[in-house]
């Protein structure tokens, strides 16, 4: 039991940086970041380019300032593209430098992060992040209208069930693509989470509801069309 414990404190200690500034990421640690962390905010970047050079203090001033204020739910950080070839092209297909990108439980953001590079744009895009993206409902009436649009929605029985961590983290990963509702009762039988879409039969999700893996995969093919319009807003340029 005292080497797990070991294990892991040392395993933490690696992963969080000395000073709070944006940590390291290459191949090697990539995918432990990525699984570990609520919201990855990713800096790629090249040395030799001075929009690059110019970047870097204000993401480490970003990254202290978010460190401090959102302990273990936000890490900033840079990516050389210079070193790690494989991680910008073959898996985020960077073009150009610097592209910041994040990635929420895991999953990557659809569209890069094109605001003003500055530490309090940077810093208001992340906390935007961390906002609660489901709406909840106590009147038994706001759920049935619901049932006309578009939309995730969980009818639980408890507030501290291990399916509604579930469906609010499966919401963040897809703030972007479809709103999730949400309805308590403890007077229901059972949780059920249904997608309602105007245009077909509202459908139940039959999975393990406390199943990241598999809710996320059943929910995303719900709300990202597999041919979607391309417009200005959710267009990405490679």
């Amino acid at each position: 039991m005292y080497r797990v414990l070991l294990l892991i404190a040392v395993t933490w200690r690696l992963l969080t940086p000395a000073s709070a500034v944006a940590v390291n990421i290459d191949e090697h640690n990539y995918e432990t970041y990525r699984s570990t962390t609520p919201i990855l905010f990713l800096n790629f970047y090249a040395d030799w380019c001075r929009y690059s050079q110019a970047l870097k203090p204000i993401f480490d001033k970003t990254a202290e300032s978010l460190h401090n204020e959102h302990p273990g739910e936000v890490v900033l950080g840079r990516v050389n593209c210079e070193a790690s070839r494989v991680l910008c092209q073959s898996i985020f297909h960077i073009s150009k430098y610097p592209t910041l990108k994040l990635l929420r439980n895991g999953q990557s953001a659809k569209r890069e992060y094109r605001g003003q590079r500055s530490t309090t744009a940077l810093s208001d895009y992340v906390k935007g992040q961390l906002a609660d993206p489901v709406q909840e409902y106590t009147g038994g009436d706001a759920v049935g209208k619901l049932e006309v649009k578009k939309a995730v929605i969980g009818h639980f029985k408890s507030a501290d069930s291990g399916a509604i961590l579930v469906f609010r983290k499966v919401a963040i990963s897809l703030r972007d693509d479809c709103p999730f509702h949400l309805k308590l009762d403890e007077m229901r039988a059972d949780d059920r989470i249904v997608y309602s879409d105007p245009e077909g039969y509202p459908e139940d999700f039959v999975g393990n509801k406390e199943d990241f893996s598999e809710f996320y995969g059943w929910a995303r093919a719900k709300c990202v069309p597999v041919v979607r319009e391309i417009t200005f807003q959710n267009g990405e340029v490679r």
